[in-house]
C-alpha cells in the first residue's frame, strides 16, 4: 500500500483503496459529454495489474460511463493522453459538433 500511494498519490489512492468513501459524492454530468480513452489493444505494453485493454493505468471498461454522447479509444497511454495530437483534435471537435470522429459517427453510451 505504501508503495502504491508514493507511485499514484493521493488520487490514486482515492480512486482505489478509498473508492467506496468516494464513489457517493461522484454524478453523471448534467450536459453532453464524451469519453475518450487510451487502450493499448493488441501491443506488448500491458500493465498486468489492468484487466483487458487499458492505457496502463486505467482499463477501457473502467472509462465507459453510461450517458456519454461518445465514445473513443486512441492508442495512447495514460500519462500522454492531453498532448496527444489526435486526442486534442478529438476534443475540439467534439466542443464544436458533439461528435469525435471526422465522419460524423457517435458510439454512444447509453444511459441506464
Amino acid at each position: 500500500t505504501v508503495v502504491f500511494h508514493w507511485i499514484s498519490g493521493e488520487s490514486g489512492r482515492k480512486l482505489g483503496v478509498d473508492w467506496n468513501e468516494l464513489a457517493p459524492h461522484l454524478a453523471t454530468p448534467k450536459t453532453e459529454f464524451g469519453i475518450i480513452a487510451g487502450a493499448r489493444g493488441e501491443s506488448n505494453l500491458s500493465n498486468p495489474l489492468v484487466r483487458g485493454d487499458d492505457d496502463l493505468v486505467v482499463s477501457v471498461d473502467e472509462t465507459k460511463l453510461p450517458g456519454a454522447r461518445d465514445f473513443v479509444t486512441v492508442p495512447v497511454i495514460h500519462r500522454n493522453l492531453m498532448s496527444d495530437s489526435t486526442v486534442q483534435e478529438y476534443t475540439l471537435r467534439f466542443l464544436r459538433r458533439g461528435y469525435f470522429r471526422a465522419d460524423g459517427q457517435c458510439h454512444p453510451l447509453p444511459a441506464p
